[in-house]
């Protein structure tokens, strides 16, 4: 009786596990796609529709958690954040970014980073431009250190 008891409680265990993997499956790919904000901006600011572009190509990608980017009249900064588990191929992906985007915006300053400190800065950018709080200067100046701070070897 007791043996019996025991595999009715295994059998439940495995059969709720099994479930239980399942749903998990689900919730991941929910979370593939990362969300993108467009930035919108008035006729002061230089348009973002080069950087709303660039977040575009960049979701495509499976890997991709989080993108932001953000440009003047010459340069785009972008800033991915990539999966942890494709963290270990973090430079061969920076590069492949870096390649397709220069392909696609011919004539522009292209700066691509997976840094986390570099993706804080940019969507505090985003965010100023959003808001309308920041002038095109600012916006150069802050572009400027931000790559500064990207080519700096720690």
């Amino acid at each position: 009786m007791r043996k019996m008891i025991l595999r009715i409680a295994i059998m439940c265990l495995f059969i709720l596990s099994a479930c239980n993997q399942e749903t998990g499956q689900n919730t991941q790919d929910l979370n593939n796609n990362p969300s993108i904000e467009q930035i919108n901006t008035n006729s002061n600011i230089t348009s973002q529709q080069p950087s709303n572009k660039a977040k575009k190509l960049l979701s495509q990608y499976e890997e991709v958690t989080e993108v932001h980017a953000v440009n003047t009249k010459h340069t785009l900064l972008v800033t991915v954040n990539i999966e942890h588990h494709e963290r270990f191929t973090l430079a061969k992906k920076r590069k492949q970014y870096q390649k397709m985007l220069k392909q696609e915006f011919k004539g522009e300053h292209v700066e691509v980073s997976t840094d986390k400190k570099i993706l804080i800065e940019t969507r505090k950018i985003e965010k100023k431009i959003k808001e309308n709080t920041i002038t095109n200067h600012k916006i150069n100046q802050e572009i400027d250190r931000i790559i500064h701070l990207a080519k700096e070897q720690t």
